[in-house]
């Protein structure tokens, strides 16, 4: 599924923010001033008796949308459509168009309706779907060949965009290696523009973001850079960068209050007196997020008649702005919970926001209320307090943020987790200082330091805590992981970890060509249990040889792989029997060459289950790759999103290992004590693979089976955004990853071939 960096934020944090002007309207916010319209109804100016009977037919148009399984958030807005675009929703819903598209989709004229079962069978079915079918005839048939020919789906909107010039560039650069997002960015600049662009990517800006700096004017790109110069991120340095001069005047001010990178721009498009006000709010205490609406509805330039009813009552700024963006559904849950349990409706005058959640597994429902404080020092100290069904706290954590670092603790858990950031704002150091349980006092201090070596891991380190006061030069009690080069030119990585009552062993070693491409590599991955009774062993060893042919031994079993580059096949020998396959029509059109490889550098078992399991492989960039059990295509770009894939295939293929009892019941374990013991920096790192992954749309026990055929293969996933979440799993899932192991047959010493 795609990668995204998920989380139990409140929705504040994924960057969009639903602003109600009047009761029944909405607007949707995004970041640089951007809005987009949502269907409602603005009944004010219409007599009670007809708002009653628009009510009554939303509300009857709600619970049909729900009892068909689509979700609240979707089923409100839906139903307020006018009667021809709701008829269109609920068909588009029962031919599978995804959720968070059918309200674009219901809009369409007749015309452009028609085509849906097309894109469709085509497997165009995301945010795609509206764009194409929307185009002019010759470019809406040139689209759907570039689907059949291995552009991905979700990147086929940007290239629906382009002019017919931009359309061959993009597909040139495709052609020559570029992923087909990188290229559609790409291919609307000059050469002089493209150069610029591609020396940011090299230092590490998303192409997107590199390509929207590079085509603003001189004196806004300067802006832009000063501010990245700055540490604001790239994506946040564009929009404020763009605003008109009177408005960046207030930048720098805003930055020394540190209202968060993501709010500068939003604040600062504030008229005057609104401006002031956000200022006092914000130094009140106010959710930093919630800040410039708050202002506008209180110095009277927007209304919102909800915040001003629970304002009334005596609620605090945040809880009412807040309660004022939650569904139906989710306030009633809330009000039940308030007049259950009286003690919430003091936090609800404080100045938290409001969260509510439901768990995957169980389907009960959690609030989750965060709350901000600001000292004078500019230390951020954000509170978590999470409370179940029953109205009892489930987790309660404190955390400090301070010049790119993070300092948190969970109710439960003495130990305190210290992490610093670099300046693209990933992980380049945690400390976790351990701490015996009864007394608080601190028994050790672990360390871990991000790889220049080997991008994807930490150099783990465990000291005393005396030796900590001079840790650059004491020495380490116990080393837990390392990464070296050896004389030959191999980088190897070894790590050790007791957790959960095993004992986990890894140690890899890789030596790749002047292109990247692997020549060699070996890897010995095994799990005990407290009393050194083994629960999981994987060894593989990878070597290309001189004519170009692979030796390729797993588990004991000696492989043969020789390649046929002309017609794309593989021979798999195993000593007694031959296999060959023909990947030729399995490949993407565009990206065969890049695919193919990859493939080379792939093991004899992932090679097999590539060809038993995908009809269609098609190259994209890492965060966007797919796998799809209905259709049997694969999108992926590196070899780590490839494994990753191919273990939701194979989930699917064994009949769903994930829904396994046995499986399910030590994942759980494993999964609540990791959750209710650490703190949630910590926490956010395997977010994707928890029982509250839903709220990304994906399946925590499916992500993390096929994250363990990922760890099965290889050492981890090189992606700097993605770097620690494996070696999370390794070390505190040992039971889980060593049970799907199992259920996937992943330790066996039988030939594929046998």
């Amino acid at each position: 599924m795609k990668v995204n960096i998920i989380s139990q934020f409140p929705k504040s944090y994924y960057g969009i923010k639903n602003v109600k002007t009047q009761k029944g309207a909405e607007k949707s916010a995004l970041i640089g001033g951007d809005t987009v319209s949502f269907s409602g109804g603005v009944y004010l100016s219409e007599n009670s008796f007809v708002k009653s009977i628009k009510d009554f037919v939303t509300n009857r148009r709600t619970k049909k949308l729900q009892d068909i399984g689509i979700k609240d958030v979707y089923a409100e807005r839906l139903a307020k459509l006018p009667h021809r675009q709701y008829k269109n929703a609920t068909d588009l819903y029962n031919l599978g168009v995804y959720e968070e598209c059918i309200e674009e989709a219901a809009v369409l004229d007749k015309k452009c309706l028609e085509r849906i079962p097309e894109l469709l069978s085509h497997n165009i079915r995301d945010e795609s779907l509206s764009v194409i079918a929307n185009l002019d005839d010759s470019k809406y048939l040139r689209m759907l060949d570039l689907c059949d020919k291995g552009i991905d789906s979700e990147i086929l909107k940007l290239f629906a965009v382009l002019n017919d010039k931009q359309l061959t560039n993009a597909l040139n650069e495709i052609k020559n290696g570029k992923y087909p997002i990188d290229a559609a960015y790409m291919s609307k600049l000059s050469d002089d523009e493209k150069k610029e662009a591609e020396n940011l990517v090299t230092g590490g800006i998303k192409t997107e973001d590199a390509a929207n700096i590079v085509s603003l004017d001189v004196k806004t790109r300067q802006r832009c850079y000063d501010l990245m110069k700055k540490s604001i991120p790239a994506e946040e340095s564009y929009y404020i960068a763009k605003l008109q001069d009177k408005k960046y005047k207030r930048v720098d001010e805003l930055i020394k209050l540190d209202v968060g990178d993501i709010n500068i721009a939003s604040f600062a498009l504030l008229s005057d007196d609104d401006y002031q006000l956000a200022l006092d709010l914000f130094k009140q205490g106010v959710m930093s997020f919630y800040v410039p609406e708050i202002a506008e509805i209180e110095g009277g330039t927007t209304s919102n008649c909800e915040y001003e009813e629970y304002r009334e009552k005596g609620y605090g700024r945040s809880c009412a702005y807040a309660m004022s963006l939650l569904s139906s559904n989710e306030l009633d849950f809330l009000c039940e919970m308030i007049d259950k349990f009286p003690h919430l409706k003091k936090i609800l005058r404080d100045e938290y926001d409001i969260n509510i959640v439901t768990k995957q597994d169980t389907q009960e429902r959690e609030i989750i209320f965060t709350k901000e404080i600001r000292n004078e020092n500019g230390t951020v100290i954000t509170l978590f307090q999470t409370y179940d069904e029953n109205g009892t706290i489930t987790k309660s954590r404190r955390e400090e943020y301070f010049n790119h670092s993070t300092s948190s603790k969970s109710a439960g858990n003495s130990n305190v987790y210290r992490i610093n950031y670099d300046k693209y704002g990933d992980i380049d150091e945690m400390t976790e200082f351990v701490s015996e349980p009864k007394n608080g006092e601190t028994t050790g201090v672990i360390v871990s330091k991000a790889s220049k070596i080997l991008p994807g891991v930490f150099i783990t380190k465990e000291y005393t805590p005396i030796d900590y006061s001079y840790i650059q030069k004491a020495k380490p009690k116990n080393k837990i992981s390392s990464v070296r080069i050896t004389s030959d030119g191999c980088v190897s990585y070894l790590d050790n970890y007791k957790q959960n009552g095993c004992k986990t062993n890894r140690f890899y070693r890789e030596k790749k060509d002047k292109k990247g491409r692997i020549q060699y590599s070996y890897y010995s991955y095994s799990i005990k249990d407290e009393n050194s009774m083994p629960k999981m062993k994987i060894t593989r060893l990878y070597n290309k040889n001189p004519n170009g042919s692979v030796t390729n031994v797993i588990n004991g079993v000696k492989y043969k792989l020789t390649f046929d580059d002309k017609n794309k096949k593989v021979i798999i020998f195993d000593g007694k029997n031959t296999k060959t396959l023909n990947f030729k029509n399995k490949l993407s059109y565009y990206s065969q060459n890049i695919l193919w490889e990859n493939l080379k550098q792939m093991q004899a078992d992932s090679i097999n289950s590539i060809y038993n399991n995908v009809e269609k492989w098609n190259y994209c960039k890492e965060c966007d790759s797919t796998a799809d059990g209905y259709t049997k295509i694969l999108s992926s770009g590196s070899m780590a999103s490839t494994y990753h894939e191919l273990g939701h295939f194979e989930d699917y293929a064994l009949n769903l290992v994930s829904s396994n009892d046995d499986f399910i019941e030590v994942y759980t374990r494993e999964m609540k004590n990791f959750m209710q013991t650490m703190p949630f920096n910590e926490q956010s790192f395997v977010q994707y693979f928890s029982p509250r992954a839903d709220l990304n749309g994906a399946n925590g026990a499916s992500e993390i089976v096929a994250e363990t055929n990922l760890l099965l293969n290889t050492y981890g996933n090189p992606n700097k955004k993605l770097k620690t979440r494996t070696q999370f799993l390794v070390r505190y899932f040992p039971n889980t990853i060593a049970e799907a192991a199992k259920l996937m047959n992943k330790t066996s010493n039988k030939s594929i071939l046998s």
